[in-house]
C-alpha cells in the first residue's frame, strides 16, 4: 500500500499494517514527539490532536490516506454499500475519518464510490467480537442460513 520503508510485522515493508494500524499511529507518535521513556499510545496522539497539535493531527491524516486507499482497492472489487471502521484507531473520529474518505474517493472508481457509505463503528474495540458473536448466534443458534436455502 505503500512505498515507504516501514517494516510490518510480517517482515516486509510497505504493508497497510505496516502505516495505517494502531501500532503504526504510536510507532510514528514515538519518532515524532519526544516522549522519555515512556511508550506514546495512539490514544495519547488523539489527545494532543484534539488540543490542535498538528503533528499529532498530521499522524491521523497520513493513517487515514492509507486506509482509504486500502479500502479503496476492496470497495472497486466488492462493491459493498458500506464499510465500517472498527478497532481502536476508530476512535480518533473525524481526525481519521476525514483522510479516509478523502483518499477514498481519490482510489474508488467514480460509479462505485456514489453507493458506498464510509463511516466510523459506534461499537469501537468491541466490533470484533461482536460480529463474532453475532456469525455464532445466526449460524448455530437461530439457523438463519437455513432461511436461504432454495428448495
Amino acid at each position: 500500500i505503500s512505498d515507504e520503508e516501514i517494516r510490518c510485522g510480517c517482515g516486509q515493508y510497505g504493508h497497510l499494517e505496516a502505516v495505517a494500524s494502531g501500532h503504526a499511529i504510536e510507532y510514528q507518535a514515538n519518532q515524532v514527539f519526544d516522549t522519555g521513556e515512556n511508550w506514546f499510545t495512539a490514544r495519547d496522539v488523539y489527545i494532543k490532536a484534539s488540543q490542535g497539535d498538528q503533528q499529532a493531527i498530521d499522524i491521523f491524516k497520513q493513517a487515514g490516506y492509507y486506509l482509504g486507499k486500502g479500502i479503496s482497492f476492496l470497495a472497486n472489487v466488492f462493491n459493498p454499500d458500506e464499510i465500517i471502521i472498527g478497532g481502536g484507531v476508530s476512535g480518533a473520529g473525524e481526525f481519521l475519518l476525514k483522510p479516509i474518505k478523502e483518499s477514498f474517493t481519490k482510489y474508488t472508481m467514480k460509479m462505485i464510490q456514489e453507493n458506498i457509505k464510509v463511516k466510523l463503528s459506534s461499537v469501537g474495540m468491541d466490533a470484533g467480537i461482536r460480529g463474532a458473536i453475532t456469525l455464532v448466534l445466526n449460524e448455530k443458534v437461530f439457523y438463519t442460513s437455513l432461511l436461504n436455502k432454495k428448495n
